[in-house]
């Protein structure tokens, strides 16, 4: 059995991207049963809400933005559920609140087939990153009065755990670069798990880059002592396409 990091399925993602290492982490409030798709062979499921699969994520060749995308993909397609045709009303009633923010994230980005009253009954998850997910898919609908669940959610004080991080980001995606400063704690922290988390969300600032201080975070985190996190820099580098990039991706 393996356990994740709360808040996201995204480190999860990294990891068997970059390495063969396992992450660990402790919950608050325990998902159920969390196996990877090499122990289904012995164990198989007779609901999808008895137990969550993580699959085997195998690399991924599309540009860094795509990836979190495709990884909530999988997760869900691993769990029996078609994010292509599925009901998401009852998706989003799962017991871990890992699919539950795989299947939000899928349901914002982007949020033209989200129910608004599916978003707002979300605004009270347990999940934090459920909450600001949802408040994120609202906002893009127009309704702009739930921001301030993402900002709290932001804030490693109000809202202590990795997905402040995600919720950083998604100030970052609505082009407030309030956010960014969590993302530069994030990277220096002692913990690894923090530092991936922290810095997989960086990218989501590009749209803000001239009111924080966007390259010179590259600029440090190219030589962090963190490989994985050189590596996320790098993909997100190759990603942005503009002089301030490749300049530091020359160096």
């Amino acid at each position: 059995m393996r356990t994740i990091i709360p808040g996201s399925c995204w480190l999860a993602s990294i990891v068997l991207l970059l390495s063969n290492c396992s992450l660990h982490r402790t919950t608050t409030q325990p998902d159920s049963q969390i196996t990877t798709s090499q122990e289904m062979t012995n164990t198989t499921p007779t609901n999808i809400s008895d137990s969550l699969i993580i699959p085997d994520y195998p690399p991924l060749d599309v540009p860094y933005s795509q990836w979190q995308r495709i990884r909530h993909e999988q997760l869900l397609e691993a769990n029996g559920i078609d994010p292509q045709n599925c009901d998401w009303k009852e998706v989003v009633k799962h017991p871990s609140g890992l699919l539950r923010e795989a299947a939000f994230y899928l349901l914002v980005h982007p949020p033209k087939g989200a129910d608004s009253l599916l978003l707002k009954r979300a605004l009270s998850d347990s999940e934090t990153a459920v909450q600001s997910l949802a408040s994120f898919g609202l906002y893009l609908l127009g309704d702009t009065s739930h921001i301030g669940i993402i900002r709290i959610n932001s804030d490693s004080q109000m809202a202590p755990g990795v997905s402040v991080f995600l919720s950083a980001g998604l100030l970052g995606e609505l082009g407030y670069p309030e956010g960014f400063d969590i993302i530069e704690e994030g990277v220096n922290n002692s913990e690894e798990y923090i530092q991936l988390f922290a810095a997989h969300n960086a990218y989501l600032f590009f749209a803000v880059r001239d009111e924080i201080p966007f390259w010179a975070y590259y600029e440090k985190t190219l030589n962090h002592p963190n490989e994985r996190v050189r590596i996320i820099s790098r993909l997100q580098l190759e990603e942005f396409g503009v002089d301030e990039a490749h300049t530091l991706l020359e160096r």
